[in-house]
């Protein structure tokens, strides 16, 4: 039996590997993929001379400037990452979808679930490492609460197993992946009402799991002021709660979806 069982886990590591070799070899391949890996270093040429320059051609017309808003506009940037790895994933399961490679994956040892382990796993992978590296990028040089910055990384990294999930179980194929990858953007909304206004109707925002995060890294890029523990816990302990949830939920629906 002990054999047995060690020969099943070599398979499912063999089986890993490969298909770990394929994403890689697809990544490579696919230009939006490489794209992504760009990002951090696109996003600092943004806020460091783009957001100052665009100040520059308001301040004629009006009083309002973006760098008074510079952390909450670090913070949407934040999570551009996790969402774009989530997205380029999720086509990759479509593709695999149409293949019919879960069904084939579900007569192997690995089994289905374990596949789909896998496909959620890697862009909580990807999406914690590019924004790690986004955020060293970005706040190098200011004060920044690296501790809770890290746990907010952690919950957006999240999103990107969420949209990988979101678009397996609507869509059908990867032509109907890139119509409902649109109404994403929507979800770009919850964060900048709980910003911008203040009432008990804002509470609705958090049910978006993107509006944890962003809310996070604010707190994170206070980094000349105190920090309150408890408002920290409930950021991190909320927004990985709501994420988890969105993501149980859409696993059933895609569980639906392939049977």
């Amino acid at each position: 039996m002990n054999s047995m069982h060690r020969e099943e886990r070599i398979f499912n590591m063999k089986k890993i590997v490969l298909f770990l070799k394929g994403d890689i070899r697809s990544t490579i391949r696919d230009p939006l993929m490489l794209f992504v890996f760009t990002i951090p270093f696109l996003m600092y040429l943004l806020v460091t001379f783009g957001l100052p320059y665009v100040d520059q051609q308001i301040v004629q017309f009006s009083h309002f400037q973006l760098m008074d808003h510079r952390v909450f506009i670090v913070a949407m940037i934040m999570t551009m990452v996790p969402m774009m790895v989530g997205m380029l994933t999720g086509y990759l399961l479509l593709d695999e979808k149409d293949d019919g490679i879960l069904q084939y994956m579900e007569v192997t040892p690995l089994k289905k679930a374990g596949y789909i382990w896998y496909r959620v796993s890697l862009p909580a992978f990807l999406s914690f490492m590019i924004t790690m590296v986004m955020a060293c990028i970005l706040l190098f040089r200011e004060p920044v609460h690296w501790s809770v910055l890290v746990a907010a990384v952690v919950v957006v990294s999240l999103l990107g197993p969420v949209i990988t999930m979101y678009l397996a179980s609507f869509a059908q194929n990867k032509v109907e992946g890139i119509a409902y990858t649109k109404l994403i953007n929507l979800v770009m909304i919850a964060p900048v009402v709980t910003y911008l206004f203040d009432g008990w109707w804002t509470w609705i925002g958090y049910v978006i799991p993107l509006t944890w995060g962003v809310e996070a890294f604010i707190v994170a890029m206070n980094g000349n002021g105190s920090v309150n523990s408890m408002n920290v816990v409930i950021l991190i302990t909320g927004g990985v709660a709501v994420t988890l949830g969105w993501l149980y939920v859409l696993y059933l629906n895609f569980q639906r979806s392939v049977h």
